[in-house]
């Protein structure tokens, strides 16, 4: 506010200072035209109404040198080069903390929720309805202006950021920046365009790029997307194609490209180059029905095909029939070939030689097993059917007969 000795001007007549043994002439406030009661040097700068003194140096009075507002205490001295007092003929002075806001107005503001006095607040107050506080932006306070740079839209209360609006809600991926999109009703989609929402039933996890299933519930496989196939074999990290074809089993496949073998490890025949199952219907050999020893019991290998294992197995080179009680380390079948007795033992004693009541031997008819056919690759998948007649054959011929 300038302020001047009065002895600036010839046609106002000099005053001298009221304060006590001050000789000096009155100042003059040229914003109201007014004389002080003081010089300069003691006059209160606030405005020329103010009879109370300042101190030797200073602008303001005590009165008008600390703010008005109850309890601030926040002296002149203290504010900085944007200070703004209040206009002349005003009896206190607020700091910029309690001021409105507004130019030219030095009003004490209506509340804490607002910056400026009760005839400005209506006219910067946020469009928000039950908002009271400034505008930030133009139309709404720094609450409800999204905090995306150079965005000043509305936020989205519901979303999923309350500070960003509906343009500029994130992925729900956990580290992803990117902003989602709106659908077909104007709402913010839960993922962006690289993430989405595990298509498990009930599942909430979040799937990566390129994939439908999260990591919980995507096959171990890493160049597969396909879901694991817990619903056969609960507790697997493999899906159906990856799995183990075995119902119940966890394991992968031992060939993971699913071309030809369809079974894992431990339920492939370890034969070499056969790819038929093993350890299944309740045997534990790890050769297939082929291959294995006919003892489902015995966990070596078959020394011929559907036959039995070496120590088990006829002593002929080409023969896998079992070994025959009595006959030595031979099979029924060729037990006459190995012995001095061309015929069976005896059965029981008859009445006549062919009859009943009989006494007498009579001659064993052997018949020898065509393995030949049983090797041919014309067999095919009748193999094991004519091992089953096999059996039986052996179990016919190998029981006393009664005459």
């Amino acid at each position: 506010m300038p302020f001047y000795s009065s002895s600036g001007s010839s046609y106002r007549p000099a005053k001298k200072c009221q304060m006590r043994h001050c000789d000096r002439e009155v100042g003059f406030y040229e914003s109201s035209n007014k004389n002080s009661f003081y010089c300069p040097r003691h006059s209160c700068h606030a405005n020329y109404k103010c009879r109370t003194p300042s101190e030797d140096g200073e602008r303001f009075c005590k009165t008008h040198a600390v703010c008005a507002h109850y309890g601030c205490g926040k002296r002149i001295s203290e504010e900085d080069k944007s200070f703004r007092y209040s206009k002349g003929g005003k009896d206190s002075w607020l700091c910029s903390d309690h001021r409105c806001k507004a130019d030219d107005c030095y009003k004490h503001r209506r509340d804490s929720n607002t910056k400026y006095c009760d005839d400005h607040a209506k006219e910067n107050k946020c469009e928000v309805s039950d908002c009271c506080s400034d505008r930030s932006s133009k139309h709404y306070c720094e609450k409800h202006t999204c905090q995306h740079p150079d965005c000043t839209r509305k936020t989205l209360n519901s979303g999923r950021s309350k500070e960003k609006c509906r343009h500029h809600q994130p992925c729900a991926s956990p580290g992803c920046t990117r902003h989602v999109d709106l659908d077909a009703y104007n709402i913010p989609k839960k993922f962006c365009a690289h993430h989405g929402q595990c298509r498990v039933h009930r599942c909430h996890g979040i799937v990566r790029t390129g994939s439908w299933y999260c990591a919980e519930h995507e096959c171990y496989i890493v160049t597969c997307h396909r879901p694991k196939d817990l619903s056969n074999a609960p507790g697997t990290r493999f899906c159906h194609r990856h799995r183990c074809s075995v119902a119940g089993c966890t394991n992968s496949l031992l060939d993971s490209k699913g071309h030809h073998v369809q079974r894992c490890s431990q339920h492939t025949c370890e034969r070499p180059g056969c790819c038929e199952k093993a350890r299944t219907d309740g045997s534990k050999s790890p050769f297939c029905i082929s291959h294995g020893c006919m003892n489902k019991h015995c966990r070596n290998p078959a020394k011929v095909k559907n036959g039995c294992c070496w120590e088990e197995a006829c002593v002929r080179p080409e023969c896998g029939m079992p070994k025959s009680a009595g006959c030595g380390n031979y099979c029924f079948n060729h037990r006459t070939t190995h012995n001095d007795s061309s015929t069976l033992t005896s059965s029981r004693s008859t009445t006549g030689r062919y009859s009943h009541g009989s006494i007498g031997n009579r001659p064993a008819l052997v018949v020898p097993f065509d393995w030949a056919y049983l090797r041919s690759p014309t067999s095919g998948s009748r193999e094991w059917r004519h091992a089953q007649m096999d059996r039986a054959y052996r179990g016919i011929y190998s029981r006393p007969r009664y005459y």
